[in-house]
């Protein structure tokens, strides 16, 4: 049987030995951590080999690529690699590509594991140049002024936008839906229908009293006006104004002509030049018919009000 003394010689050792085991524990434990965070962090295993890039189709391949690469190269708080699989945040990627180029409309990112990144932009469709009281602005597909014109630039010099002015000169922000989608998809057809249909060749320079207006003018190559509404369907304005010129105008008379008005359902008005009459109206159902009326100034006012 252990006296006293011993006893306690005996507890201090289980406790020295209790205490030298948990230190070599969590020594162990703080071994194993670091190894598996060097592993994680700072190793080569998981670091970003493979970068890919798809959707560029307008933008400058090139550009786009160095600045995803910048946001992969560095570290944070001077330790943590940025091009670290783990570390790489999917959300600044595509912040920071929205931001850098306002022509992406959308960025999806994705991680393979353990080296491969991934990422698909989708571009803008630059379709219209709006101008008004000074700068133009680019336009999309969907009506939204989403970035200042440079016309030293790729996206305009390469894609022939249509350039419609807004005659009201009133501010725009970017940003802001300047047109629904169905009155730019009105304007973006008329240069190519008016070409392939009546073989008219029209300037890329269109004009409206303002962004709420209906009417669009156009100049065409033969010196003579359109004037459109964007109210009725482009494909009827077009075939009125390809009867009313095959029937009812000769080319002497098309060479004199200042203008075709086509904001009338069903109607047309039209202008010689040098001519005392406003403008004659005919019709639609009676385009080629020598008993149609020519109705003076004050007649054409009241319509267009």
């Amino acid at each position: 049987m252990l006296s006293q003394p011993q006893k306690r010689i005996s507890v201090k050792k289980r406790e020295g030995q209790s205490l030298f085991f948990k230190i070599v524990y969590f020594f162990l434990l703080f071994a194993f951590a670091g190894v598996v965070i060097y592993i994680l962090i700072f190793s080569l295993f998981l670091r970003v080999n493979y970068l890919n890039l798809e959707g560029v189709e307008e933008l400058e391949y090139e550009k786009v690529y160095n600045k995803l690469e910048s946001l992969l190269d560095g570290k944070y708080l001077w330790i943590f690699p940025k091009d670290n699989f783990l570390l790489v945040l999917s959300g600044k990627i595509k912040k920071e590509l929205a931001g850098e180029f306002k022509k992406i409309r959308q960025v999806e990112v994705e991680k393979n594991f353990p080296d491969t990144i991934n990422v698909k932009i989708e571009e803008r469709e630059s379709l219209i140049l709006w101008c008004s009281k000074g700068p133009c602005y680019i336009i999309d597909e969907q009506g939204y002024a989403y970035a200042w014109a440079d016309f030293e630039s790729r996206e305009i010099k390469e894609n022939n936008l249509v350039r419609l002015v807004d005659m009201s000169a009133k501010p725009i922000d970017i940003g802001e839906k300047i047109l629904d989608e169905d009155y730019v998809k009105f304007v973006t057809e008329i240069r190519e229908k008016l070409k392939r249909e009546l073989n008219i060749k029209i300037s890329d320079e269109y004009s409206t009293t303002t962004k709420l207006s209906e009417v669009i003018k156009i100049n065409t190559n033969d010196g003579w006006d359109i004037h459109l509404s964007s109210q009725i369907p482009l494909d009827q304005s077009i075939r009125t104004l390809k009867t009313f010129l095959e029937q009812k105008i000769t080319d002497e008379i098309k060479k004199e002509l200042e203008y075709v008005d086509l904001r009338v359902e069903n109607k047309i008005y039209y202008k010689v030049k040098n001519s005392d009459e406003e403008a004659p109206t005919l019709d639609k159902d009676k385009v080629g018919d020598p008993t149609a009326e020519r109705v003076g100034q004050d007649n054409k006012k009241d319509t267009e009000e």
